[in-house]
Formats: C-alpha cells, structure tokens, sequence
C-alpha cells in the first residue's frame, strides 16, 4: 500500500489498529530503563504513546498524515508528548547511534525497501541500547491465519538477521513460536511467530492495557493484521541464536464465555456491585498438554466484567525463571488486575531463591505442581519452600487434582506447620475431598481453591 492508500485506511475508521500497545512491546520494554525510543512506521501511534506514558522520550515516525494526525490525538487524549515525523522511510534517515530502543513493528514492504529501512533503523540504536522488530512471518501464509496474504511482504528470523548483518548488532534472540487464535469459524488455530526479547528485567509502567479486547478473537470487522502476528526481533546485547519452540495443536475447548455469560449478566443486575476475580489463571506456551494462552487474550476475559486474576505459568520444563518475570511484566503493565504468582519447581536447587527473587520483584504468591513436577506434598524440598512463605505470610496455591498420592495428609501437615502461609488446594482439592472436608475445619490457613473441569462437578463438591 501506498501513501495515498494508507491515508485513506486511516481516515476510513476510528482506528484501524487497537490504541492500546502491542503485547510484545509491553513485554519486552518491560525490562528496559525509559530513555530516548524510535518507533519506526508508527501508524497511529499507539506504541509510542504508551513508551511516552511510560517516561520514554519517543519520536514517531511514518510516511501517512492521516495516521500521524490521529497519533497526535491519541496523546493529547493521554495527556502525553511525543515528536511525530511524516516521512518516507526509504528516504528518512534517522539520527545516528542516539536512541535506547528502536521499535520496527509490522512493516510489511518488498524486501528491497525492507531491507534499507531496517538497517537504517538498526542504525540508530545507541551503545547498550535495543532494537525490538515485529512482523509476520512468512509460514503464516501456510500455517497461520490472517495477516497479508502477498509473500513478497513477509520474511522471517532469518531475513532479519541477514538486514542487520554488519550493523553491529548483537543479537540475543531471533525465533519463530507460535500462539493460539479463534477463526471467524470458531475454529482454534496457531500460527508461527518469531520473537527476540530485550534485555532482561521489569520496570512499571502507568498504562494499563486491560482495555483490549482479547486479541484471539477474530472478530467479523476486526483487521487481521492485529489477529496473528510473527515478531522478528533482534535485541542487542547477547548470544546468536536462533531456537524454535512450537506448541503442539490443542484440541477440544476450556473456554465456556457463551454460557457464563447470561450467569455473569444476571449477577450485573442485582443491587450492589459485582467484581469477578478468578483465582486460578494461567499464561504460557510450553505446557506439554498443548495449552498455550498469553497475557492479551487473560485481559481481554477481565475487562469486560473489570476483573482481576491470580496469574502463574504453565508447565515449563525449562525452569520459570524466565516465564516468572513474564508474569510480573503482565501485573506490572496493566496496575496490577492480573495479580503474580511465581511458580517453581522444588526439585530445583534454587527454587527458595526463585521465589525470594519473584517476590522481591512483585510477586504475591507461589504455585506448586505436584504431578507436572512429580513430588509429593511432603517432600523435603517442599517444607523449604513453605518455611519462607510462613516467614512472608505469602500464599501457596497447591494443584490438587487426581493422581497425587497423600496429598491430603501432607497438606494438613503443612498447614498446622506453617501457620502463616495460608495454603491453597487448587482445583476443589478432589484428589482427597472426600474426607480431608472433615479435617479442614481445624486448619484456618487451609483453603479449597474452586477451579475445576465444569460446574458441574464444583456444584456436586459443594453439596
């Protein structure tokens, strides 16, 4: 698409994109100290107007006026500056070595105008700075959904390395993943992405960014540009290399919105108010049942009913280190409404670390999984653990479905051991319900978490 063609996009509609940043911004700026920024092909300036709110001092830059006018507007809206630049980016060259971060998002041309651009982009980043570059990768045509459908607009991790080969980059991680989407069919589909974070670590930011609505949704008059999406990424400082993680195809369905929502709608209407919080929410893409949920789609479920959520990884069986921080990111960029929890493996030698870390960092609890991590509630490990949550009063919500041996008898004992920590028997405790009820009574920091397989089954656990 051309100049012309762009200005009319824009004018066409409110806005073409969401105003609220992109998730791969949120989450990797998350560990970057605010400084100059470049967004590069701005479009309507949501991304820099949330750096902006973030303490960035941002330049916007695009070759559309229609979008530059309404990235204007969405500041002033925010109560925020930015310098916007209306330029060709085949003929833009920006100031040498002198921004932070340099964000290049969706810029979808040929790649003979890709190529210039990015390297001049790359260009630009400073000494210890970073460069963050999203886009749609190629085998999206073929395994994905939505997005441009001209193979001469796509490119993948690869591409990218080759564009700032030479620039002085380093990079730290270019790879394709891949994340769920509902189709206008219904049907739930992956597509591949490939990401590269930034440098390690999280800051907050004022912006809240549970206003979207949920990103996987493909909605009849949504743009599929913002449905699936790949991130080619290359972040300075850090090791070459170019890993893939793939999440297998999930089958079937966990989510029943069509059905809670008359529930949800009646409890609107009764005196008072009414705030869901859901105490067992879960975000990640490398859980070995397939599962693969991230934190756009999480606030998208709270917004419209304005809840908040416990928030802790799936299974990863890398360690959590990484999806910890991703969970502190979350909390931390939209004012708390998903609320962290670090989860940790007690097998791990450093999981009591882990978990001072996380805390020290934000996080309000700990999760445990006794089948994915295969240990038993009385394990040594375990008492470690729950000895510096008695010492911090944190919570600790325990996974107790079926097929946990003695679990029962264990929590009970760790809950008159540790009677500060309050501990929390996920998933209606059904692994021992049907007697440890009796014993509950006598342990007022035990509690049964209800997150379960339907309603149904809680409705006979509460009965």
């Amino acid at each position: 698409m051309d100049r012309e063609a762009w200005n009319r996009c824009y004018a066409d509609r409110e806005l073409v994109w969401t105003s609220e940043p992109n998730r791969f911004l949120v989450a990797e700026a998350a560990g970057l100290e605010a400084g100059r920024a470049l967004d590069v092909a701005c479009g309507e300036g949501r991304n820099t107007v949330w750096l902006a709110e973030c303490g960035w001092r941002v330049s916007g830059v695009d070759f559309s006026e229609v979008g530059l006018e309404k990235a204007r507007a969405l500041a002033r809206a925010r109560g925020v500056q930015a310098e916007w630049v209306v330029a060709d980016l085949l003929a833009y060259t920006p100031e040498p070595r002198a921004f932070d971060l340099v964000l290049v998002f969706y810029l979808q041309v040929p790649a003979a105008e890709r190529r210039p651009i990015v390297r001049a982009a790359a260009g630009a980043v400073a000494a210890g700075g970073a460069f963050l570059l999203v886009g749609h990768d190629s085998r999206n045509l073929e395994l994905g959904h939505g997005g441009p459908q001209d193979p001469a607009v796509l490119y993948t991790a690869g591409d990218v390395l080759r564009d700032v080969e030479g620039t002085g980059l380093e990079i730290e991680r270019a790879e394709t993943v891949r994340r769920p989407v509902q189709t206008p069919e219904g049907n739930a589909s992956r597509l591949t992405r490939s990401s590269a974070p930034a440098v390690p670590g999280r800051w907050s930011c004022p912006r809240s960014i549970a206003g979207d609505p949920p990103m996987s949704a493909s909605l009849p008059d949504s743009n599929p540009r913002e449905q699936m999406r790949d991130v080619l990424a290359t972040p300075q400082p850090g090791t070459a290399r170019s890993p893939q993680r793939v999440a297998a195809p999930q089958t079937g369905g966990m989510v029943a919105d069509a059905l809670l929502d008359p529930w949800f709608s009646y409890l609107q209407d009764r005196p008072g108010p009414t705030r869901l919080y859901d105490c067992h929410t879960h975000l990640g893409c490398a859980d070995p049942d397939g599962s693969c949920f991230d934190v756009d789609e999480l606030l998208g479920a709270l917004a419209p009913v304005d809840g908040r959520a416990v928030v802790f990884p799936l299974a990863e069986p890398d360690g959590y280190r990484a999806a910890n921080d991703q969970m502190l990111a979350a909390a931390a960029a939209s004012k708390g409404r998903p609320v962290a929890f670090c989860r940790v493996d007690p097998h791990d030698g450093d999981a009591v670390r882990e978990v001072e870390r996380a805390v020290a960092r934000g996080a309000a609890g700990i999760k445990l999984h006794p089948r994915a991590e295969r240990f038993e509630l009385g394990d040594p490990a375990v008492r470690r653990i729950l000895a510096l949550a008695d010492e911090r009063r944190l919570p600790v919500i325990v996974h107790a479905g079926r097929g946990i041996p003695a679990l029962g008898r264990d929590a009970l004992e760790l809950a008159r051991a540790y009677p500060r920590a309050p501990l929390i028997l996920a998933h209606a405790a059904i692994a021992d319900l049907a007697w440890i009820w009796r014993e509950a009574a006598g342990r007022p920091n035990l509690f049964f978490g209800p997150a379960w397989w339907n309603t149904a089954i809680s409705s006979r656990c509460s009965h």
